[in-house]
Order: structure tokens, then sequence, then C-alpha cells
């Protein structure tokens, strides 16, 4: 179970440094376009470009954030409870992250393999199609409800321990 755990914390850890770099490459892109613009022109298509790569960043954000438990404001607040709660709010919401998570997930896969490169298809200015994106936002979260079932994996195992 351990060996699963583990290359669950790679993959996230690897979606997180992918998405690392398409946001160096968004910023890139916007600072060459305000900078651009200064002198009167534009780049072409940078909106679409700007939201297919924060799509994708901010799917694999959020497994590496449940991941890592890195939400502040949610662990400032459950710190402050007694042990057992802090399980079992814990627990409650890795099984709501389930279903919520398994739910969006389970739709957007729904919808790839039903329209497919139907619909809409592709970016207006460029061209560029949005099935892979789609794609990657799938993969994104489905890594996500693993990411929670490590979650209840961990927990029941600390209760195991104890």
């Amino acid at each position: 179970m351990n060996k699963f755990i583990h290359t669950v914390q790679k993959i996230t850890n690897s979606g997180m440094a992918g998405g690392a770099v398409l946001m160096v490459a968004l910023m890139v892109l916007t600072v060459a376009n305000v900078i651009y613009r200064a002198f009167g022109g534009v780049i072409q298509g940078t909106y679409e470009v700007s939201e297919m790569l924060i799509a994708v960043f901010a799917g694999f954000a959020l497994s590496y954030t449940i991941f890592y438990d890195r939400n502040v404001i949610v662990k400032l607040i459950i710190s402050r409870l007694s042990n057992r709660v802090q399980s079992i709010l814990e627990g409650f919401n890795a099984l709501l992250g389930v279903g919520i998570w398994g739910a969006m997930a389970w739709m957007t896969i729904h919808y790839l393999f039903k329209r497919g490169y139907k619909g809409e298809g592709f970016t207006e200015t460029l061209g560029l199609p949005y099935f892979p994106v789609k794609c990657l936002w799938a993969a994104a979260l489905i890594l996500c409800v693993i990411v929670f079932v490590v979650k209840l994996i961990n927990l029941f195992q600390q209760k195991e321990d104890k």
C-alpha cells in the first residue's frame, strides 16, 4: 500500500512541476503581450492559450494542494479541535472529496467520450484543439479523486497503528 501512496505522491509532484512550467510560460506570454501592446501590437491568441494553460495548471495544483494539506484556512480552523474531531472531519472531507471530484471526473469523461472532437472543437483565433486540454483536465480530476482515496487510506492506517 505504501508503494501505491508513494506512486501517487510522485505523480502529484510531477503534475505540480509540469503545472509550474506552464505557469512560467503563461507569465512569459502575458509579459510579452503587455510589452508588445506598448508598441501598438497584440500577440494573437494570448487569451486562448492563457485559458488553456490555466485549466491544466489549476487541475494539477488542486491535487497537489489536497495531497499536502496546503489549504491554510481549513487547517487553521481544524487545528483548534480535538484529535478525534479532526480525524472525523478529515474522513468526512475525504469522502466528500471522492464524491464531488469523482462526479466531476465522471461527467467530464462522459462528455469527452460522448462528444470527442465534436462541438466547439477548436479555438477561434489559433485553431488549437480543446480536446487535449479537456483530457488533461479529466486526468487532473481523476488524480484528485485518487489523492482523496490516499487520504482515506492514511486515516485508516493511522487508526490501525493506535
